[in-house]
């Protein structure tokens, strides 16, 4: 029979396991529909692409997708130290969190600058340039959808472990 203290250990990591996973589940959504969108944005003309950049996905930055994915990383990266004498389920997760800090990164170097770029453009003032911006922004979206996946993906094995 378990003590108190062992009953109230293993409820808050289930919570904390659980709040995790309903984070990665969020931030792999938003990753998985700009992989999806992918192919067809880069046969978007100039007007177009900047329009629904401008529009559509005002929701997946600044606040709302940034605070999702801030707090998948951070709540990955405590799963695992929570996990730490845990065996396969702790290398499982040790493997999420950098998935989802190296994801946070390339998001802050490659994908906000590009999308303060495109958010300085309207349809008829689109740099040259402009599928240079583009291309960067949609690649880099596409790498980090890979790394939520594998960082998902390796979650949901640390629970069956």
């Amino acid at each position: 029979m378990r003590s108190g203290a062992s009953k109230m250990s293993l409820m808050f990591l289930l919570t904390w396991r659980f709040i995790a996973f309903l984070l990665a589940a969020l931030t792999l959504a938003m990753a998985f529909c700009h992989l999806l969108e992918m192919s067809p944005k880069m046969k978007d003309d100039a007007a177009l692409y900047t329009t629904v950049q401008q529009t559509v996905y005002r929701n997946f930055g600044v606040p709302l997708g940034a605070a999702i994915e801030t707090a998948a990383a951070i709540f990955t990266i405590v799963l695992a130290t929570l996990n730490r004498k845990g065996g396969s389920a702790f290398y499982l997760t040790a493997i999420t969190a950098p998935c989802y800090v190296v994801a946070f990164a390339i998001w802050f170097v490659r994908v906000s600058p590009t999308n303060a770029e495109i958010n300085e453009w309207t349809t008829t003032s689109v740099p040259a340039n402009w599928t240079l911006w583009r291309n960067r922004r949609e690649r880099a979206h596409a790498v980090r959808a890979v790394l939520f996946l594998v960082g998902f993906s390796t979650l949901i094995l640390s629970a069956l472990v």
